[in-house]
């Protein structure tokens, strides 16, 4: 949905339902990320995520698969959902 509205600024990414690796990187869902990791891992769209259990292990998933750097862009009702998650330790 991101390369969708950003063209000119993600358009090096390459949207894709299988994974191929590139030198300019990936846009995809988390769930086909699974079990595979990156220097930087952008989440963005987490509004969309399942309610309850089942979208907090995605968040999970998400954001396990940075080796170096996360960056969540968050909106203001994701912001605080995620310190509702902190507080209770999920």
């Amino acid at each position: 949905a991101l390369t969708r509205r950003f063209p000119g600024l993600l358009g090096s990414l390459t949207a894709v339902s299988r994974l191929h690796a590139t030198s300019r990187g990936v846009a995809c869902r988390i769930t086909d990320y699974r079990g595979m990791e990156a220097g930087l891992v952008l989440l963005v769209d987490l509004d969309f995520l399942p309610q309850e259990q089942q979208g907090i292990s995605h968040l999970y998933i998400g954001m396990s698969r940075a080796r170096a750097s996360l960056k969540l862009m968050l909106s203001p009702r994701m912001r605080t959902y995620l310190k509702l998650l902190i507080a209770q330790q999920v």
